[in-house]
Formats: C-alpha cells, sequence, structure tokens
C-alpha cells in the first residue's frame, strides 16, 4: 500500500538562496515576474513553485514549475532566515498567487514570536508556523520540510503535506 503523505524531494539545499529580511520588514518572497521585454536576469527567484503530483502518483520528486505558471495545485518552497518552508502556492480565501506575497516578523514589544506570510489580495496574514490566518477562519496549507544529506555530502529538500491535528 503506498503511503497517503510520502516525502517529495524539491531539490538541493544550495538552489534555494535565502531571504533576508528588509529593513521595513515587508521583505518580498519573490521577484516580480519580467515583463517579455526586460533584459535577461542571472539573478535566481529566491522562491520555486511545484505541481503537486495525483494522488494516485508514485513519483518521489516534484516536478518545478515556472512562478508565472503555478496554480493553486502548487507547492511554494523557500529559505527564509536560513529556514526553509513550503506551503500551498494559493491564498485559501481567494486563491491569489502567494509568490506575490510579502514576509515579516510577528512581533510583540520588539520580540519576534513568529514569521507571517501577506496575502497582497487584502492584506490578509498568515502564521508560517501555524498556517492561521490573522482574518477569518482560513488556514494556510502547510508542509513539512526536512533538510537531508545525500551519499554524495549534498543536501537536499524534502517536503510533504502538513497533517491537521483532529479535535475530539
Amino acid at each position: 500500500m503506498a503511503n497517503k503523505n510520502p516525502w517529495l524531494y524539491a531539490g538541493l539545499a544550495s538552489s534555494f538562496p535565502n531571504i533576508s529580511r528588509a529593513e521595513d520588514n515587508k521583505t518580498r518572497l519573490c521577484n516580480p515576474i519580467p515583463d517579455p521585454w526586460d533584459p535577461p536576469s542571472d539573478t535566481p527567484q529566491p522562491c520555486k513553485t511545484f505541481t503537486k503530483p495525483s494522488a494516485d502518483s508514485s513519483t518521489s520528486t516534484l516536478s518545478e514549475t515556472p512562478i508565472q505558471d503555478a496554480s493553486t495545485n502548487s507547492v511554494l518552497v523557500f529559505r527564509y532566515k536560513e529556514k526553509f518552508h513550503a506551503i500551498e502556492a494559493a491564498c485559501p480565501h481567494q486563491g491569489y498567487p502567494m509568490t506575490r506575497a510579502s514576509l515579516s516578523d510577528i512581533e510583540d514589544f520588539g520580540i519576534v514570536l513568529s514569521t507571517g506570510i501577506t496575502c497582497p489580495k487584502h492584506g490578509w496574514m498568515f502564521d508560517l508556523f501555524t498556517g492561521e490566518a490573522d482574518t477569518g477562519r482560513y488556514k494556510l496549507g502547510l508542509y513539512e520540510v526536512e533538510v537531508r544529506k545525500g551519499e554524495d555530502g549534498e543536501e537536499g529538500v524534502w517536503v510533504r503535506k502538513k497533517e491537521r491535528k483532529r479535535i475530539g
């Protein structure tokens, strides 16, 4: 019987640039998608999107999708402040692309409690560790992330859908 929640390989850890906190605490998750007439850039996107495999798929590797082609059936993987995160690529409220979101620290009296990701469509913020929204009862889909050392010594990023805890 196939594992209902398998670990999926997302790529080498070295292929995910670290996103550092911006001075104004409004850090963009991904670079804006360039217009066709813009000159080509060698700067890699700090985040990557992947198409989720179908339920009956036996693949153990995620298939990378260009950010501009990411759909509601995509996983968004990135490294912020040296920690890897994987989330649903669409806002759970109205499906807006989270590739356009910004990251910020959730603070209380100067103490960083968590990290938030804000959807630019309506300004809703979701906690990156719980998925909870600051508005409404929506919950961002989260993935567990493991960094594993391979036989060649390279570190790989593996993700799997985070199980929702049942109450009662």
